[in-house]
């Protein structure tokens, strides 16, 4: 076996198990959520994730931020969020992607003092890049495509395409409009699957 394999063989099972926990969780989740009904649509809240890691399915890796403006109704939230994340790898080139969402999912309290939000939604998303090996493949939903349709050596990326995103955000109130927690999530698309996590930061609406 290609030596050269090997780590996009561990990344995959890597993020297969990832993917498949997180649809799981939603599966599990929405179908708890169901219970509460409330109708009335308002803002929620402002949360920034100012510096975290992805890893995409072919070995990409490097730091992404994000911005999200929610609203509810009752216990289900409405997301709108801009995600933007660039490589590490400055030495054979660099990549990047700017996605804009739109989420929707329930928020849940599974523990005292615990919020529990979790989103799935679609997304408009553009990958660049410029130099070597950087995305270098087409994927759909863990097939790697074969080397006669990969991105040859040195070459320019930029694609526009859609996505399906999710996202799961655990929080601790620390104030009457402040929490604190972690974010994470899975970002399918046809171009390069990827995974991503940080903190998060929120301010909430002051609750009546």
């Amino acid at each position: 076996m290609d030596s050269s394999l090997k780590p996009i063989g561990h990344n995959y099972k890597f993020m297969k198990t990832y993917s498949n926990y997180l649809v799981l969780l939603f599966l599990m989740a929405f179908t708890f959520g169901l219970a509460q009904e409330d109708q009335r649509f308002q803002y929620d809240s402002f949360s920034i994730q100012p510096l975290g890691l992805y890893k995409g399915q072919l070995n990409q890796e490097g730091l992404s931020g994000r911005v999200d403006l929610n609203f509810r109704t009752g216990k289900k939230r409405i997301s709108l969020a801009v995600h933007a994340g660039s490589e590490l790898n400055i030495l054979s080139g660099s990549g990047e992607f700017l996605s804009f969402e739109g989420l929707y999912g329930y928020n849940f309290k599974p523990i005292p003092r615990v919020e529990l939000d979790l989103q799935i939604g679609v997304s408009a998303i553009r990958f660049q890049s410029n130099g070597t090996d950087v995305f270098a493949g087409l994927n759909t939903f863990f097939v790697q495509a074969p080397k006669s349709a990969q991105v040859s050596n040195a070459s320019l990326v930029d694609k526009y395409l859609l996505g399906v995103p999710l996202l799961v955000k655990i929080r601790i109130p620390t104030g009457p409009r402040f929490s604190l927690g972690l974010q994470g999530g899975y970002h399918f698309n046809k171009l390069v699957n990827f995974a991503h996590w940080g903190i998060v930061l929120q301010w909430n609406k002051r609750r009546e």
